[in-house]
């Protein structure tokens, strides 16, 4: 790998590592910001009921939810529509809860990423930025988000659609029971915009799921290259046939910007050194296995160079003498520390020896005079004793 390459995956590795080390802080500050925008925006799609106490609710939610997986998403939006259809009609409402149960009965209950999906869809239709859709959630999920993107693209033509229903339900008079859902209904099944934005991103997702799951060592970038001019072709052909109103140069943007998106995601997501793949087959008693093996891509340590700095001759000599008197000066100092000593000494031994010449005498002392005690108790001297006095 050239320099740039080893730069990229160096950073990629940096990013990677402090996302880990504070992952416990990152989610659910995403989780609380993904929440709070989606409910915003849907919020603003069903604007039926402008109450402020709205918004105090969705802050609420937004901040259990960076708490909570994000599948809550899910329920938290239906919730938050529903009550928003039922300023509108009760019809209406109905027909909207009784898509979200079939949605749930279908996917939503098998796995909490699809409901995550189901909910984003309309968001990122809002932000006019539905032609990143299909290719991603084909990469990165699979052909099994079919289900769940539809459901999104109708609950934002549903948001639309009740727009005009509403107007219908108050300018006429005397409207029956699920006269606005037929309404809805009935502008959907003729909108030929939607019928074509669902074929389409329904065959790209899986044409880049089958293009990704190849056994080859580019898989992933046909995968995102041709399902962006696949999905490119599916929207110009339904433009030019059924004669609709949106515009090219919002597609090509979109494929262009898609393309952006999915090749720094697919970095992140680690594509590996695919020069090194290996390929193995092996089979059992059912089933025939072929293994597609792909080594990571490691960057390589960085080389630390260690300089010595040699000193020049003369400057060494310098530091020797200096070494050299400075030991010097710390033996005459030792020595003189030592005489010191011994002068402290001496007088010690001086008063020591005193003391024991005192003690002496005394004891002297004290024998003469217990010797002229027992004379004068004996009266007089016989001359043995004076024999044995002066022996």
């Amino acid at each position: 790998m050239n320099n740039r390459m080893v730069r990229l995956y160096g950073l990629k590795e940096s990013l990677t590592y402090y996302y880990k080390k504070h992952a416990d802080i990152i989610r659910p500050i995403l989780k609380g910001i993904i929440s709070l925008l989606s409910l915003l925006i849907l919020r603003q799609l069903f604007l039926y009921n402008d109450s402020r106490i709205f918004l105090w609710m969705i802050v609420v939610v937004s901040l259990i939810q960076a708490f909570v997986p994000l599948a809550f998403l899910y329920y938290t939006g239906t919730v938050l529509i529903a009550v928003q259809l039922w300023s509108v009609s009760m019809d209406i409402t109905v027909g909207f809860l009784a898509l979200i149960l079939a949605g749930w009965l279908l996917f939503v209950r098998l796995d909490g990423k699809y409901a995550c999906v189901a909910i984003i869809t309309p968001v990122l239709f809002w932000l006019r930025m539905e032609y990143l859709i299909p290719v991603i959630l084909g990469i990165t999920i699979g052909y099994g988000v079919i289900l769940p993107v539809g459901l999104g693209t109708l609950i934002y033509y549903m948001g639309l659609y009740t727009a005009d229903a509403s107007s219908l339900l108050m300018t006429t008079s005397g409207s029956g029971l699920g006269s606005g859902l037929q309404r809805i209904v009935g502008l959907m099944v003729m909108d030929k915009k939607l019928l074509v934005i669902l074929i389409s991103f329904s065959l790209v997702i899986f044409i880049a799921d089958r293009l990704n799951r190849m056994f080859h060592e580019s898989a992933w970038l046909f995968s995102i290259v041709i399902g962006h001019i696949a999905l490119a072709l599916l929207l110009l052909s339904g433009k030019y046939i059924f004669e609709l109103d949106y515009s090219i140069w919002r597609v090509f943007l979109g494929a262009v910007l898609g393309i952006a998106i999915c090749v720094v995601l697919w970095f992140f997501r680690g594509i590996g050194d695919v020069s090194r793949m290996e390929r193995a087959t092996f089979e059992d008693d059912e089933y025939i296995y072929y293994v597609k093996a792909v080594p990571k891509i490691k960057v390589p340590a960085k080389n630390v160079t260690v300089t010595r700095i040699e000193a020049d001759e003369d400057e060494m000599m310098d530091d020797l003498e200096f070494e050299q008197g400075e030991d010097e000066a710390a033996e005459e100092g030792a020595a003189e520390s030592d005489e010191d000593g011994l002068d402290e000494q001496v007088p010690e031994e001086e008063t020591e020896e005193a003391a024991k010449e005192a003690e002496e005498k005394e004891i002297k002392a004290e024998k003469e005079e217990a010797r002229t005690e027992e004379r004068e108790t004996a009266g007089t001297d016989s001359p043995e004793d004076n024999v044995s006095d002066k022996a």
